[in-house]
């Protein structure tokens, strides 16, 4: 038998109905299973949550009654992100990467995600432009200096000058001076 919503209805015979009954609470269970991990006792903390499965859905408007707030999940630009709603506002749990690019010591790009273009403008200062601009300035940037050969120095990366159509990126020796190297630079934000 496979699970049926109609057991018992009032033509069917109360001899099927423990049966069906039966094999729809074990389908239910075999469901639940895929997320939690059953104890099956009668104790009250019955196993735990073996993973949580969420399905994008439109942001909540308010909170079922006797509830905090709502876990859940967002389609934001084709990716799934976590979201949290206290009952009046959202919050994102997990960053919106936006645009990422590795980017050559001349300020070429070797591979990106699309939406940004990379410039030197003079040894160890780089121009970051976003093809469209921003709705903000509320974005995090990230720049991570690249060893591409034998140097095992340690140099800094910073951003600065953040617009809603770019920033600015300086990259410097332990000296400190300015020196053209490879980075990858990631960019975060709903903005």
């Amino acid at each position: 038998m496979t699970y049926s919503t109609t057991v018992p209805n009032a033509s069917q015979s109360p001899g099927l109905f423990p049966s069906q009954a039966n094999t729809n609470f074990l389908r239910i269970k075999d469901i639940v299973n895929n997320d939690h991990n059953w104890t099956d006792t009668t104790s009250a903390s019955q196993g735990v949550h073996r993973q949580v499965t969420l399905i994008d859905r439109t942001p909540p408007v308010s909170l079922p009654a006797g509830t905090n707030g709502i876990l859940f999940s967002e389609d934001v630009s084709g990716a799934s992100q976590l979201r949290y709603y206290n009952g009046s506002s959202t919050y994102p749990l997990t960053p919106v990467v936006k645009y990422w690019a590795s980017v050559s010591s001349i300020g070429t790009i070797f591979q990106q995600s699309g939406g940004l273009t990379a410039s030197q403008t003079g040894t160890g200062s780089y121009t970051i432009t976003f093809t469209s601009p921003q709705s903000n300035t509320n974005y995090g940037v990230n720049v991570s200096v690249r060893n591409l050969g034998t140097d095992n120095n340690i140099h800094v990366a910073n951003y600065q000058s953040l617009t809603v159509n770019g920033f600015n990126i300086r990259i410097r020796n332990q000296t400190p001076i300015l020196v053209s190297r490879a980075f990858t630079v990631t960019v975060y934000g709903d903005g």
